[in-house]
């Protein structure tokens, strides 16, 4: 949304060139919201663990930590039951080589999945403005367009919680909201130059809603494919490889210019997140919440 939002603030003269003090504000006002959220980390997180747990899985994990009871304070190093509990805590609370090792073992294919399909969310909003027809899209209105992307990334992912709740099925959503975000861009594709500016808006906003629904969705498969892997490193495994993803495209699409071209791409990378994702096998390590 702070990229939709930055666009669709007119920052240019009448004569076309940046206007300073319109800049510096809005520069001011995002450097105001990232110390704020900055601050309220320092005073709000005093854990490393949230109050309770955040699933029953979790919580059988948190329970099977022996270390975490005073009753290891009375043994002796030599209590043959103090190494099976050593042993059971490093099964199930690994450290963080022995979590990326995991991470890598088992969740690497869906990694790159969630990479093309998150990288793409990152990188489309580029070059929306030159995806529409300069003849009849303004700047502002191109601005309006990234905002819907961006915004309808936020609802989906604000969705996708509770149909997850509800159905516990993480790889058929997964592939509905890789072909929603294909045929979403393939409607773009066809319209996108047309004078049915609704067409665009809700191809651009249904796009946007499925390829943000799949960056909670993907977290959660993945850090269960990699279980009991610590989930901050899985997270970090996954935004890692996604930057470098997006960061590419950026650069093919700087290269190959506006156009149809770098949609081809973009689409493209969907288009092969959903084959990868089809073609491997997802299987949860995680203990169900029952």
């Amino acid at each position: 949304m702070g990229l939709g939002y930055t666009i669709v603030i007119n920052m240019f003269n009448p004569d076309g060139t940046i206007n300073p003090s319109m800049l510096n504000n809005i520069l001011l006002v995002q450097a105001i919201s990232c110390t704020a959220g900055f601050v309220g980390i320092l005073i709000f997180l005093t854990s490393d663990n949230p109050p309770t747990p955040p699933s029953a899985a979790e919580a059988a994990r948190f329970e099977s930590l022996p270390f975490n009871t005073d009753r290891t304070e009375t043994m002796s190093e030599e209590t043959p039951l103090k190494e099976d509990h050593t042993k059971a805590q490093e099964d199930t609370n690994p450290s963080y080589w022995g979590s990326l090792r995991l991470a890598l073992r088992h969740a690497l294919a869906f990694v790159f999945v969630f990479a093309f399909t998150v990288g793409t969310f990152y990188c489309f909003p580029t070059f929306i403005s030159q995806y529409v027809p300069a003849a009849t899209w303004s700047s502002q209105a191109s601005g309006w367009l990234g905002f819907l992307f961006q915004t309808g990334g936020v609802v989906g992912s604000v969705i996708v919680g509770p149909i997850l709740d509800r159905y516990e099925n993480h790889v058929c959503l997964g592939r509905s909201l890789l072909v929603g975000a294909a045929v979403s861009f393939g409607v773009f594709w066809l319209v996108h130059d047309s004078s049915a500016h609704w067409l665009v808006f809700l191809s651009l906003g249904l796009a946007g809603s499925c390829l943000g629904a799949f960056s909670p969705l993907g977290f959660d498969l993945a850090a269960s494919i990699a279980y009991p892997a610590n989930e901050a490193i899985v997270g970090t495994l996954l935004q890692f490889v996604t930057n470098i993803i997006s960061s590419s495209s950026v650069t093919i699409g700087g290269m190959l210019g506006p156009g149809n071209r770098f949609l081809a791409v973009e689409m493209g990378c969907i288009v092969t997140a959903f084959i990868l994702f089809m073609s491997i096998s997802v299987k949860s390590r995680r203990p169900r919440d029952d």
